[in-house]
């Protein structure tokens, strides 16, 4: 997570495919790379057993970034945190 001066909360997500997937979600979502097409295949084709279902992980992301804690077995892991200059 990124905040800007502003206070907008920003996700940064560095992969070889770009992909942020939750198949639950009531708004639907935009396929706009390879990997995110692929992965909607996959959950159409199986969605009890597909492992593409990011929702999880997404929750757990919006957790800390509005209360500053996740769950003790999170898949998220805090590696640093470094100071906002002149704060």
């Amino acid at each position: 997570w990124m905040l800007d001066q502003d206070g907008k909360i920003y996700l940064i997500e560095c992969n070889g495919t770009p992909v942020l997937y939750d198949p639950t979600s009531p708004k639907k979502q935009a396929l706009t790379t390879p990997g995110l097409q692929l992965y909607d295949r996959l959950y159409q084709e199986d969605p009890e057993n597909a492992v593409v279902n990011d929702t999880v992980i997404i929750r757990e992301a919006l957790r800390l970034a509005l209360r500053g804690r996740v769950p003790p077995k999170s898949l998220w892991k805090h590696l640093v945190t470094i100071p906002a200059r002149g704060h």
